[in-house]
């Protein structure tokens, strides 16, 4: 997988070039599968940062320092 980008690079390019619209876009991966819902950029990075918030003060607490 990490070689894929440089054995498609040129069809890509030319599909790119040429607009062929059936083969462009971009693949999503095996987690497609997991999505079951439309969520906008500000709420899937507010649940990321509320998640590190947290994982913060647990590493803190862990560690015998006041989370705040």
């Amino acid at each position: 997988m990490p070689l894929q980008g440089l054995l498609v690079a040129d069809a890509v390019s030319r599909i790119q070039k040429y607009e062929i619209d059936p083969l462009l876009g971009t693949p999503v991966g095996q987690i497609v599968g997991r999505m079951n819902e439309v969520r906008s950029v500000r709420a899937v990075f507010d649940d990321l940062t509320r998640g590190f918030e947290q994982a913060v003060d647990r590493v803190n607490r862990i560690a015998g320092r006041s989370g705040k």
